[in-house]
């Protein structure tokens, strides 16, 4: 695993605030553009930092969470 970078250590930062949270809140907490979230949010679920699963009050969008260390 590479180091991350400040936008992916800010990304993980706003998901680790809250137990779940929408692509959404993560922009607004970050402070970075959708793509750059979007990019960060691959690249940290494929360290296994962060996870992600539908949101079942809506279906179309999903929910991250921290995993464990």
């Amino acid at each position: 695993m590479k180091p991350l970078t400040p936008s992916q250590k800010k990304v993980l930062d706003a998901v680790q605030l809250q137990r779940d949270c929408v692509f959404k809140e993560i922009c607004d907490r970050a402070g970075l553009s959708p793509r750059t979230v979007r990019y960060c949010l691959d690249v940290l679920e494929a360290y296994g930092l962060i996870r992600s699963r539908h949101n079942f009050r809506d279906m179309r969008s999903l929910v991250y969470s921290s995993q464990p260390p």
